[in-house]
C-alpha cells in the first residue's frame, strides 16, 4: 500500500498551532492516542477575498508515532459557533482518520461559511477564530486557529491600496499583419478579471504596463477579432505571469487559428418530469440513455410534503432520438444507479431514508425488475445496501454497491443479486473506509476504484477484494469526479471538497493535487486538458492552469477536443482555448438555486446533447427536467494571412577587402502562405546593420568588411508581406579571410654602436600582417633607399654588419627590405640604420712647449698638452704617470692641461728632462707618452722685463693684447713656436698698444719677443688654447 502523496500539494506553510484541550486528557493535556501527531495549519493567515476567493482552511495531521492511529473524528466550529455550521463542510465527510506510523494526511474545511452563508462577514478587515476539533474514545482536543478576512469584495483593479504591488508589462506581438481589438484582463485563479489597458505601439505590436498586486498567481487572459472579419479567428490566450522570469518583460504571441466552427444547437425535446435527476448513464453502443432521480433540495414545508415528492422519482430510459423507452418507479429517490455500456441492465440503489433500504437490478430492455433487496429495517443485508453509489461493470455481471456509514463495498451478482464479496470487511467491522460516494470499474473490470468519505480514492482488485493503494485525492469524487485517461495509466477526480487530482493508476502516486474551488472534473479525449465545473482548465499532465472558461456547468470535450460544451439551461460551445463560440436558446430548466444541471451528456461529434436537471423548488410537476438537444457542427478551415516564419539568406559570407556595395547573397521568405511577397528591410540600429544594405532582396555590403577586424557579423532583417505581416531575424554575414600583403616592417633594434666587427647582430626583422598566421621571409633589395644595402647582411630575417662603422665618419645608413610572406603577398620599405657614438680611446699626446728657460722659476708654465682623439668633443685629464720615461717627473706638475716647473733649471747642471704623461678622457680611457724637457739659454741678449707693461689675455684663444711701457719707436715683435720657428713677424710699429691675431695658430705655448727702437729687448711666454 502507498502513503499518501503531499509533495505536489499547492499549499502553504507550516503555521504555529494552539491547542484547546478538553476533559478526558492524559497528564500532559494531550489524549493519549494523539500524543505523537503533529498538526500544521496550511492556510495562509490572511484572506483576501477578492483575490484568494474562499480558500478552504486545511491542516496537515502526521503521525510520528510508531503505532496506527485510527478511527479519530474530525469537525469543525467558526467563530466559536456550533458543530455542522452551515458552510462549513468538513473533509473527511462522513469518514475517519485512520494514519499509520509515518503517514500524513490534511483535513480540510469549506470557508463558505465565514463569507455570508451563515456568518455575516464585516466589510474590511476582520479576525476570526477556527476550531479543529479532533476526537477518538470519547477522547478530544481542538486547534484554534486564528486568521484575516479581508472583505474587498467590490474591488474593481489588481493594484492594492493597502499592500505591496508589482509592475507586470510586456508586449503582444499579432501575427499575420492584422490588428485585431486586444482585450487584455488579469486575474488570480479565483478572482475576477481586471481590465488592463494596451496601447499599439507599431505593426503587430501591442504594449501593456499596469499595477497589481504582489504575487505569484496572475494570469493573464487576452481576446480579440478583427473588425469585420469574422473569417479570421484568433484565440483565447492565457499565460501565467510567473511563467516569465521578469514579470516586466512578458512576451505574447498572438496568431489567428487556422480552423474555426460553425456550431448550432436546436432544443429538440423539453420534458416535464415529476422530480429532477441526480445522476444519468448512457450505452453509446444502444445510443440510449437512462435518468436515475434524486435531488438535493426539494419543495415542502415539512418532511411529510417533501416525501410525497421523493416518492414519485421516476427512472427514465430513452433513445438518443429522444422517444422514451420505459419508465420505472422505485418509490423515492436514488442517487446511486447505473447503466451497463450495453444497454443490458440498470441498477438503482434508494437513497437512505431512516425506513426503507434497497437496491435494485432492472432488465435494460423494457424496464422490469430482474432482482430486487428492499428493507424496512437493518440487518447485516439491509446495511450493505445502506448507500448512496451503485454501479455495474463494463461486462454487467457485477453490481458493486458502496454504503454510507459503513464504509463497506458489496459486490453482487447482477443475475441473481447474490454476495460476491465484501470490501475492506462485512458490515460493522472494524474497518471503515468512510462514506463511499464513488465506484468505477476499469475497463477490463480487474479493478474497482473506491472515492470514500476519508479522502481517500482506493484501487481495489475485483478478484479477492485485495487492496492494492490508496491516494489522497482531498474529499469524495463529485458525480462526474472520475475520469479514466484514454490508456488507463491516469485518473482525474473532482471531489465534494473542490480538488482535483491526478493519480498514477499503477502506484497510486498523486502526481499534483489543485484546490480550485470547483467540483467534478472531465478529461479530454486526447488525456491533455482538465476542465472543472466552474470552467478552470489545466494541464492534464502537470496540474498547470492553462485557461479560464467563466461558466459554471456541466463540461463536455468534443469535436476531437478543439470544442468544449458547458451544459446547463442551454448549450454553450467554447473553443479548447477558453473563446466562447455560441449559446443555444434555454431549455426551460428552472432557474432556482440547486435547479441546474448535475449530469449531462454530449456526443463526441457533438451532435447530441442531453440535459438532466437536478433539483424542482420552483413549480416541481411543471419543470423542465430532461432536455434533448441536436446539433450541427461544422469545421470550417480558414486561411488567414500568415505571418512569414523564416528569413534565410542565399549566400552568408563574402571575401574581405570587398568593394562597397558587394553583394552578399538573396533574401528569402519561409511563409505558410505560398504565393505571397515580401519586403525586407535593415533594422534601425540593430546589430551590424550600419554596414550593410539592401537592394530588393538582395543583401550588399556598404563598406569594406575586414577579417582581421571582424570576421562574423550580425544583420538584423525584416520580412513583411503583402497584408503587412512581418518578422525579424537575425542573420549571421561571415568574412572569409584574404591573403594580406603585408603592412609594414620592423625592426626590432636599429642601432649599432661603431667599432664593431664585421657580422655583428644589429636585429630582426618582422613584419606587420593581418594574417597573424602568416610567416614571412626578408631579403635586402634595389631601389628607393637602398644606399647602404652593401654595408650589411641578412641572415634569417636577422640584420649584421658586413664592416666596422665609424661614427665619426658616417652616423646613419639607409636599407631597402623586402617581407615576403610566402602567399603572394609582399612589401618592400626602406629602414635606417644609426650608428651609435662609442667613446675612442685618446691615440697621442702632443705638448705646446717643450723648452724650460734657464733659472726659470718654479710654477713657471712651460708648455699646454693636447690631446689626439677621434671623439673631437671629448675632454681630457692629464697626470704624470711613472713608467719608461718618467726619470724626471718629480722636477714638473701639471695643472689642468698646463706643465709647470716644480723647480730652478739650471742648464750647466742638466739640460734635459724626462717626464711620461697620460691623457685620460671622459669615458676613462688613456694614452700614455713619454716627453723630453731641454733647458734652454738664449745668449747676446739684454733682456729688459720693464720694456712691456702688460701682455693679455693669457692663454689667449682670439687676440692677444701687447701694452708697451717705452716709446721709442719704431717696435719690433717676432713669435716663435717652441722649436724656434717664427711665425709672426712685425717691424715698424709706432705704437704702444699691439694686437696680434692668434685665433689660426694651434694650442700651445709660444715665444714672443719685442724690441724697441734702442735694441732693448723683452720675451714673454704665451699660451693659445681654443
Amino acid at each position: 500500500m502507498k502513503a499518501p502523496y503531499f509533495l505536489g500539494l499547492r499549499f502553504f506553510c507550516l503555521i504555529v498551532l494552539t491547542l484547546l484541550i478538553p476533559n478526558g486528557v492524559s497528564a500532559n493535556n494531550t489524549p493519549t492516542w494523539a500524543q505523537n501527531l503533529e498538526f500544521e495549519f496550511l492556510t495562509k493567515r490572511t484572506i483576501r477575498w477578492s483575490l484568494d476567493g474562499q480558500a478552504k482552511l486545511r491542516v496537515k495531521v502526521t503521525n510520528n508515532g510508531s503505532e496506527a492511529v485510527n478511527s479519530v473524528a474530525f469537525d469543525f466550529r467558526p467563530d466559536d459557533e456550533s458543530q455542522n455550521f452551515p458552510g462549513c463542510a468538513t473533509f473527511p465527510n462522513g469518514g475517519y482518520i485512520n494514519l499509520q506510523p509515518g503517514e500524513s494526511t490534511v483535513v480540510s474545511v469549506w470557508s463558505n461559511c465565514y463569507f455570508g452563508d451563515g456568518l455575516q462577514l464585516p466589510q474590511g478587515t476582520s479576525e476570526h477564530v477556527g476550531e479543529f476539533r479532533f476526537e477518538k474514545g470519547g477522547e478530544q482536543f481542538a486547534l484554534r486557529e486564528t486568521f484575516t478576512i479581508i472583505n474587498d469584495g467590490g474591488r474593481t483593479e489588481p493594484a492594492l491600496t493597502d499592500g505591496n504591488n508589482m509592475t507586470i508589462a510586456g508586449t503582444i506581438r499579432v501575427a499575420g499583419g492584422y490588428m485585431p481589438q486586444a482585450n487584455l484582463k488579469v486575474k488570480t485563479i479565483k478572482s475576477q478579471e481586471y481590465n488592463v489597458e494596451v496601447q499599439p505601439v507599431g505593426e503587430g505590436l501591442v504594449r501593456f504596463e499596469f499595477q497589481a498586486a504582489d504575487r505569484s498567481d496572475w494570469f493573464l487572459v487576452l481576446s480579440g477579432n478583427v473588425q469585420d472579419m469574422p473569417d479570421v479567428n484568433f484565440p483565447n490566450k492565457t499565460v501565467k505571469v510567473a511563467s516569465f522570469e521578469d514579470p516586466t518583460k512578458i512576451e505574447i504571441d498572438w496568431a489567428p487559428l487556422d480552423f474555426g466552427y460553425q456550431v448550432e444547437y436546436n432544443l429538440s425535446q423539453a420534458i416535464v418530469t415529476p422530480t429532477g435527476f441526480w445522476r444519468g448513464a448512457v450505452s453509446e453502443v444502444e445510443r440510449t440513455v437512462v435518468f436515475i432521480p434524486g435531488q438535493e433540495n426539494w419543495f415542502g414545508n415539512n418532511e411529510n410534503e417533501r416525501r410525497v415528492y421523493r416518492e414519485q422519482s421516476t427512472i427514465y430510459k430513452y433513445n438518443f432520438d429522444g422517444d422514451k423507452l420505459w419508465e420505472y418507479k422505485p418509490g423515492y429517490e436514488c442517487w446511486g444507479g447505473d447503466m451497463s455500456p450495453d444497454g443490458s441492465k440498470v441498477v438503482y440503489q434508494l437513497v437512505p431514508n431512516g425506513g426503507t433500504y434497497g437496491v435494485g437490478v432492472l432488465n435494460g430492455a423494457d424496464g422490469s425488475v430482474l432482482w430486487e433487496k428492499e428493507f424496512t429495517h437493518l440487518n447485516p443485508t439491509a446495511r450493505a445496501i445502506e448507500g448512496l453509489e451503485a454501479v455495474l461493470s463494463n461486462d454487467a455481471s457485477l453490481v458493486a454497491v458502496g454504503t454510507v456509514p459503513t464504509g463497506v463495498v458489496t459486490l453482487f451478482n447482477s443475475e441473481t443479486g447474490d454476495v460476491v464479496r465484501q470490501v475492506p470487511n462485512a458490515p460493522d467491522g472494524a474497518d471503515n473506509w468512510g462514506q463511499i460516494r464513488y465506484l468505477a470499474f476499469d475497463s477490463a473490470d480487474e479493478y474497482l476504484y473506491v472515492g470514500s468519505g476519508d479522502n481517500y480514492l482506493r484501487k481495489v482488485r475485483v478478484a479477492d477484494g485485495q487492496l492494492v493503494w490508496k491516494a489522497f485525492i482531498g474529499g469524495w469524487p463529485f458525480v462526474n469526479g472520475l475520469k479514466f485517461s484514454s490508456d488507463g495509466s491516469f485518473i482525474i477526480t473532482g471531489t465534494k471538497s473542490f480538488d482535483q487530482a491526478r493519480v498514477n493508476v499503477a502506484t497510486g502516486e498523486t502526481v499534483w493535487i489543485n484546490d480550485t474551488g470547483s467540483l467534478e472534473a472531465e478529461l479530454s479525449d486526447n488525456d491533455r486538458y482538465v476542465v472543472n465545473f466552474g470552467g478552470d482548465m489545466m494541464d492534464a499532465e502537470t496540474g498547470e492552469y492553462i485557461a479560464f472558461l467563466r461558466q459554471g456547468a456541466e463540461t463536455h470535450f468534443f469535436a476531437n477536443d478543439e470544442l468544449i460544451a458547458k451544459l446547463d439551461r442551454n448549450v454553450q460551445v467554447f473553443y479548447q482555448n477558453g473563446k466562447q463560440l455560441m449559446g443555444s436558446e434555454p431549455s426551460g430548466g428552472g432557474q432556482g438555486g440547486g435547479e441546474q444541471s448535475q449530469w449531462s451528456y454530449m456526443s463526441a461529434d457533438g451532435s447530441l446533447a442531453i440535459i438532466a436537471y437536478r433539483d424542482m423548488v420552483t413549480d416541481p410537476g411543471n419543470q423542465v427536467g430532461i432536455a434533448f438537444y441536436s446539433g450541427n457542427v461544422e469545421r470550417v478551415s480558414l486561411d488567414p494571412n500568415d505571418s512569414p516564419t523564416d528569413i534565410t539568406l542565399s549566400a552568408a559570407s563574402l571575401d574581405e577587402n570587398n568593394t562597397a556595395g558587394a553583394e552578399i547573397g538573396a533574401l528569402d521568405a519561409t511563409d505558410p502562405d505560398a504565393n505571397d511577397t515580401h519586403t525586407f528591410e535593415l533594422i534601425d540600429d540593430a546589430g551590424d546593420n550600419e554596414l550593410f544594405a539592401i537592394d530588393g532582396n538582395r543583401l550588399l555590403a556598404s563598406s569594406v568588411l575586414n577579417y582581421e577586424d571582424k570576421s562574423s557579423y550580425t544583420v538584423v532583417v525584416k520580412a513583411i508581406d503583402s497584408n503587412g505581416a512581418q518578422i525579424q531575424k537575425e542573420l549571421q554575414v561571415n568574412v572569409n579571410d584574404a591573403n594580406d600583403d603585408p603592412s609594414e616592417i620592423g625592426l626590432d633594434n636599429t642601432s649599432v654602436a661603431e667599432n664593431m666587427d664585421a657580422g655583428a647582430s644589429i636585429g630582426t626583422l618582422n613584419a606587420t600582417d593581418e594574417d597573424a598566421n602568416d610567416s614571412h621571409t626578408f631579403s635586402l633589395v634595389t631601389g628607393s633607399g637602398d644606399t647602404d644595402n652593401a654595408s650589411f647582411t641578412l641572415e634569417n630575417g636577422v640584420i649584421k654588419t658586413a664592416e666596422s662603422f665609424n661614427f665619426e665618419t658616417k652616423s646613419s645608413y639607409s636599407i631597402r627590405v623586402k617581407a615576403d610572406d610566402g602567399n603572394g603577398g609582399s612589401l618592400e620599405q626602406t629602414l635606417s640604420i644609426t650608428v651609435t657614438d662609442a667613446n675612442d680611446a685618446p691615440t697621442d699626446i702632443a705638448l705646446s712647449n717643450s723648452i724650460v728657460g734657464h733659472n726659470e722659476e718654479t710654477g713657471a708654465e712651460i708648455g699646454v698638452f693636447s690631446t689626439t682623439d677621434e671623439d673631437a668633443e671629448d675632454e681630457f685629464n692629464y697626470e704624470l704617470v711613472s713608467g719608461e720615461g718618467s726619470n724626471d717627473n718629480d722636477s714638473f706638475t701639471i695643472e689642468g692641461a698646463v706643465l709647470k716647473a716644480a723647480t730652478t733649471f739650471d742648464f750647466n747642471t742638466k739640460a734635459e728632462y724626462f717626464i711620461r704623461v697620460k691623457s685620460t678622457d671622459t669615458g676613462n680611457k688613456s694614452t700614455e707618452k713619454a716627453f723630453t724637457i731641454t733647458v734652454e739659454i738664449v745668449a747676446g741678449m739684454e733682456l729688459n722685463p720693464d720694456l712691456v707693461r702688460k701682455v693679455y689675455p693669457n692663454p689667449a684663444s682670439d687676440v692677444l693684447h701687447v701694452e708697451m711701457n717705452s716709446e721709442v719707436f719704431p717696435f719690433k715683435l717676432d713669435m716663435y713656436d717652441m722649436s724656434g720657428n717664427v711665425l709672426k713677424k712685425r717691424d715698424s710699429i709706432f705704437s704702444p698698444s699691439i694686437q696680434i691675431n692668434v685665433s689660426e695658430m694651434k694650442r700651445g705655448v709660444y715665444l714672443l719677443t719685442i724690441q724697441d727702437g734702442n735694441g732693448q729687448i723683452t720675451r714673454k711666454k704665451v699660451a693659445v688654447i681654443k
